[in-house]
């Protein structure tokens, strides 16, 4: 049997106050709502950068004719995607360069369906020493190979081709064979425009 102990001289201590799991809670939702932006920034930036890569990026191939320097070309230029994208006119050429710089020159435009005229640009080219509009550049020598990019029109899914009329030539050297390509070009954002 145990021995029966006198009565504390103390209360007994009082029940404290219930703890509040308030502050956990707050600092939990802080904690998601920060790795979420963490993550959609994340997912954002990326793409962002892919919606503002260089416009010069050679899209699909949609067409092919072959290239007549000095003589005005005419394209169909349309855009077999989904929703917006541009359709992108390239010039791949093989030049022999005899100057110091290899210069694409000459005009591009495209017939539009907003009044039915043409607005024609200058092109006007620094293919070596290469610049943005230029792809697949290889130099060997005198000899050139280069993707340049002469013409972009952003266009609707559905709509209607438009005729675009071509007319290129160097200086600085001699267009020894080439193409001009009809692409397609989509960027992520594209895909979604309304």
């Amino acid at each position: 049997m145990q021995p029966a102990y006198p009565p504390s001289p103390f209360p007994a201590p009082a029940p404290g106050p219930k703890k509040s799991n308030v502050g956990k809670i707050v600092a939990g939702c802080l904690l998601v709502l920060l790795l979420s932006c963490c993550c959609c920034s994340g997912i954002g930036g990326y793409v962002a950068y892919l919606d503002n890569r260089s416009l010069y990026t050679p899209g699909d191939e949609v067409s092919r004719v072959p290239m007549v320097p000095g003589a005005p070309q005419q394209l169909s230029a349309a855009f077999t995607g989904s929703n917006y994208g541009f359709v992108q006119i390239w010039a791949e050429i093989d030049a022999q360069q005899t100057g110091p710089d290899l210069v694409m020159n000459g005009t591009a435009s495209c017939q539009t369906d907003y009044g039915g005229g043409t607005y024609p640009q200058t092109v006007d080219i620094m293919v070596w020493p290469s610049n943005a509009r230029v792809a697949d550049f290889e130099r060997s020598g005198d000899h050139v190979t280069a993707n340049v990019m002469v013409h972009y029109e952003y266009m609707r899914e559905g709509e209607s081709a438009r005729t675009c009329t071509v007319t290129l030539s160097v200086t600085g050297g001699t267009i020894t064979s080439g193409s001009l390509v009809v692409r397609n070009y989509q960027r992520p954002s594209d895909r979604f425009a309304n």
